[in-house]
């Protein structure tokens, strides 16, 4: 189970935590980790990008409509997209890849690079990236 501390700096990284019916969970938004998508009047995606490549709209309303988390019991980590093509899947391994990389980061902070950022005492805070 993370501590308060790893949770804090999950937070601060954009996650969001979520406790409700026996759940206890971190959640990160598509949008937080590359996930750009231009919303019209409609309310429909007009266009979208995932880390600065066009992607289309398809795939796009799969990754927006996903749902990334860590289970806080037992850190494991969940991507699920309903529907999308090919690419939606490879993405969804990207931000799968993306949040391991953060669950690492705050397991052993001195092997990471928000090691430099926990030394300095700015947990709670916005870290860019």
């Amino acid at each position: 189970m993370l501590s308060k501390d790893q949770v804090n700096v999950l937070e601060s990284l954009g996650y969001s935590h979520w406790t409700r019916s026996g759940h206890n969970r971190l959640y990160i938004d598509a949008k937080k980790i590359g996930l750009d998508a231009r919303i019209g009047k409609s309310g429909l995606i007009k266009e979208a990008a995932f880390n600065g490549e066009s992607i289309d709209i398809h795939t796009a309303a799969a990754i927006l409509n996903g749902k990334y988390y860590i289970d806080m019991e037992d850190e494991s980590i969940h991507t699920v997209i309903h529907g999308g093509s090919k690419l939606a899947g490879e993405i969804a391994s990207y931000i799968e890849n993306r949040i391991e990389d953060d669950l690492n980061a705050v397991r052993d902070p001195e092997k990471s690079f928000m090691g430099a950022f926990l030394d300095d005492g700015i947990r709670g805070n916005s870290l860019v990236r």
